[in-house]
């Protein structure tokens, strides 16, 4: 979560927005002890101690800190709007309450509802997006739905409209994700439903589970994944810093059974996001141990070469099939990685999770080679190429930092010559994103007329308004919309030649 410039903040202004978080943790009604250290560690640019203990005194008693209307830098507030949003979900939950004080706090600002209301629909967006995916089918009618809650006996999702009281209806959940595959279904009931607060096209609706739950219906191993998972190939890694977690895969491409692949615990570090959208790692959220993960994100097989940042692509589990053909993908494979394997001088650093700028810049190069080779073997190869870019900005905004802006911008010019001749054939919401970031490109070199062909297809992409609401390829284009015509109004701020580095200046 990227912090606003608390240097620049009066000490009225780091009150007024110390008390704000705590309003925003407690506003749910529940304050466990995990909320106050994670409070403790928020407010700590407050340099008075008196300050930070009245505040944490309040919360305690379960009670919101006072504010008042405050005129503080637009940017400024800007931030501590983004802030408060994605705390509001930081917990897996978004309640009522919760939206209440962040209307409350942000009408003290002097943000129009209009404003507010996209905020926290974007953080609610975000925040579904974790949820399970499920068809929900009633009658002749059959809709996907992020459910909100789920257990053994219930669950809840959000519809446009209401539901028939003890209606019948099946709920099938997705596969991994996948909008075409799905396990079984299984029969529930609509016992309850009620109209959202703060969204009118909303009705949370609650479906009970009338019927008993096998592994066919997929619903326990989301509740239960340490029973489905394999231990004989899925070992776990001990690392020592308390915000990493581990396991050791195996290598589809050439057997290696001891390939480390590294996993960032959630919320355990605060970020922020640079001109392109890709994070640049802070510092630690509470007491956990700051790591980079940009120099981690990628695993990496020292014996081939095979590297990726996508879990399915090693086999996690001892039944799991290569999502790829193993034998097409190793044809000329070792000679092709030859000369790049032959730059890692350490292989035990390397997986390691010291791995320094260097190996991460590497493992990178072997990532997108790697990449490179899948799309050549895959029926549809355009996700590869996007995987390619993507990987190719992150290690652009690591050369970035460390000063090498020259090769970096290299980097940047690399994701062009990928992205821009295949991104219309990407599926629907990858195809939003990539002509968002390749506009971003078109605004930092100052390609206005590339950036602006972006743009008309950009406005272009559902001028009849076909699109549902409720789908994420809406709610996406939306959020793309509004990003594009800020960094167009901005154009000059983002330009190569006023930035040292991808990120703009406090």
């Amino acid at each position: 979560m990227e912090l606003p410039n608390t240097e620049a903040m009066s000490i009225e202004e780091k009150i007024w927005f110390a008390r704000a978080i705590a309003g925003m943790i407690v506003a749910d009604g529940r304050v466990d002890d995990s909320e106050l250290e994670f409070l403790k560690e928020a407010i700590s640019f407050l340099e008075d101690r008196d300050q930070v203990n009245g505040i944490m005194a309040v919360v305690r008693q379960g009670k919101t800190p006072s504010l008042e209307a405050r005129k503080i830098d637009p940017k400024q507030s800007f931030i501590i709007l983004k802030y408060l949003a994605e705390l509001m979900v930081v917990d897996g939950k978004m309640s009522e309450t919760e939206i209440t004080f962040f209307v409350y706090a942000g009408g003290l600002l002097g943000f129009t509802s209009n404003i507010l209301t996209k905020l926290w629909k974007t953080a609610r967006s975000m925040l579904e997006a974790t949820k399970p995916l499920a068809k929900i089918s009633a009658g002749k009618n059959a809709s996907l739905v992020r459910l909100t809650s789920l257990s053994e006996s219930r669950c809840t999702f959000r519809n446009p409209r209401a539901m028939v009281p003890n209606m019948p209806v099946y709920i099938q959940i997705s596969k991994s994700g996948s909008e075409e595959e799905f396990y079984d279904r299984v029969e529930g009931r609509v016992t309850g439903q009620r109209q959202e607060k703060w969204d009118e096209k909303s009705v949370s609706i609650r479906v009970d589970i009338v019927q008993r739950l096998g592994d066919q219906h997929g619903i326990l191993q989301i509740l239960f994944p340490d029973r489905y998972e394999v231990t004989t190939v899925n070992d776990r890694l001990t690392p020592k810093k308390s915000s990493l977690t581990g396991r050791i895969v195996n290598c589809f491409a050439c057997g290696n059974d001891a390939v480390h692949f590294w996993s960032l615990r959630a919320r355990s570090m605060i970020t922020k996001q640079n001109i392109f959208g890709i994070p640049k790692y802070l510092s630690p959220s509470g007491s956990m141990d700051f790591c980079d993960f940009n120099l981690l994100d990628v695993t990496s097989c020292t014996s081939c070469g095979f590297s990726t940042n996508i879990l399915e692509n090693f086999r996690s589990q001892s039944n799991r099939n290569a999502p790829f053909n193993v034998e097409q993908f190793q044809e000329g494979w070792e000679d092709r990685m030859q000369s790049l394997r032959e730059k890692i001088k350490d292989p035990a650093a390397f997986i390691s999770e010291e791995r320094d700028l260097e190996m991460a810049l590497l493992s990178y190069d072997l990532a997108i080679e790697t990449h490179k080779r899948l799309s050549e073997v895959a029926d549809t190869p355009y996700a590869n190429v996007r995987k390619m870019a993507s990987l190719n900005m992150v290690k652009a905004e690591m050369l970035s930092e460390a000063g090498r802006i020259d090769e970096a911008k290299s980097a940047l010019k690399k994701v062009i010559e990928w992205l821009e001749p295949i991104f219309e054939q990407l599926d629907k919401v990858e195809i939003i994103k990539a002509c968002l970031l390749l506009f971003r490109l078109k605004v930092y070199f100052k390609d206005f007329q590339g950036a602006g062909g972006l743009m008309k297809f950009m406005d272009n992409y559902d001028t009849e308004g076909k699109l549902d609401q409720e789908s994420e390829e809406f709610k996406v284009l939306s959020v793309s919309q509004q990003a594009l015509k800020k960094c167009y109004d901005d154009r000059e701020e983002y330009s190569e030649e006023k930035l040292k580095t991808f990120h703009l200046p406090e």
